[in-house]
């Protein structure tokens, strides 16, 4: 499972897409048949850095490739809000305050490693002149790692299985309100996703490939 629940770091704590829908597009069905794709890969900090930054790459081409209009992207945020309280309902209020000291270690942390993500006012994506650097990168994954380890320490296994299902609601909600790519747009996203694979390719180790190859396998017989 991942979930995140620091609204107030979204930079640092955002589930890291790569780990769970890196090469995009698979159907519900093959998610459900076949391991995900990291599974029996143990991917050090900066393998997770590098990768998410391949990512970041793979996510502005498909954004060129089948833009979202605004009204869609209202629509996401509105059901991602949607699933946060829905979560947030799960948690008894114990669980909300041990949530709540877990945030403030992670806002500590950050603020000790690049203070510059909670300044005040969001920062722009898109602005060139903001860049972390490897080290940072490196070691926010390991306080995202710890974040996740901490977080799923205090829920039982009836509330991770629910936090799952909401998951799985709100990815097929989404799905529900994307646009449909045309021929075109179809074999360009492929292309970008056998870029992609590539350059995460050469991230791994031959043992590290092997077993993705293995992995990606069971979606290519589906």
């Amino acid at each position: 499972m991942k979930f995140t629940s620091l609204k107030a770091l979204p930079i640092l704590l955002g589930a890291i897409a790569i780990l769970t829908a890196p090469f995009a597009y698979q159907s519900r069905a093959e998610e459900q048949a076949c391991p995900d794709y990291f599974d029996g890969i143990d991917l050090s900090a900066q393998q997770l850095a590098d990768i998410e930054d391949i990512e970041a790459q793979f996510d502005e081409t498909v954004d060129d490739i089948l833009p979202l209009s605004p009204e869609t992207e209202e629509q996401i945020f509105a059901l991602e809000d949607a699933f946060d309280a829905q979560v947030e309902t799960l948690f008894s209020v114990d669980q909300q305050q041990q949530i709540e000291q877990i945030d403030q270690w992670a806002e500590e942390q950050v603020i000790a490693i690049a203070p510059e993500l909670l300044d005040e006012g969001d920062i722009d994506e898109d602005d060139e002149d903001f860049e972390l650097t490897p080290q940072q990168e490196t070691t926010l994954y390991e306080i995202e790692e710890e974040y996740e380890k901490r977080l799923e320490a205090i829920l039982t296994a009836d509330q991770s299985a629910k936090i799952e299902m909401l998951e799985e609601q709100l990815e097929e909600d989404i799905d529900t309100i994307l646009p449909e790519p045309n021929d075109a747009q179809i074999v360009s996203l492929e292309a970008a996703e056998s870029d992609l694979e590539a350059s995460v390719m050469q991230l791994l180790s031959p043992e590290q490939q092997r077993q993705l190859e293995s992995n990606l396998a069971c979606y290519e017989d589906d």
